[in-house]
């Protein structure tokens, strides 16, 4: 699994997936997003653009005009029967 997690200036972001129509969706500071990475899921996401006057109002002043993207990437293990 993957889990994207947003800091400071909010993201215009986009997933699809390979069944579905393409999602546009604003990733403010502070949102999840969880998805399958593997190649079955074929999950395609990315940032279009950042909004730089749309960041926190408790955000420090020297990251106002910066958009943080922190991901971790977790493998799940298979039980075995």
């Amino acid at each position: 699994w993957v889990y994207l997690l947003s800091l400071g200036c909010s993201a215009n972001f986009v997933v699809k997936g390979p069944n579905s129509e393409k999602q546009l969706f604003r990733f403010n500071s502070g949102d999840v997003l969880v998805f399958d990475p593997s190649s079955d899921a074929a999950i395609l996401h990315g940032v279009t653009s950042i909004n730089g006057d749309d960041f926190p109002l408790d955000c420090p002043e020297d990251f106002q005009q910066f958009r943080f993207g922190v991901q971790c990437r977790v493998k799940m293990l298979r039980q075995r029967t």
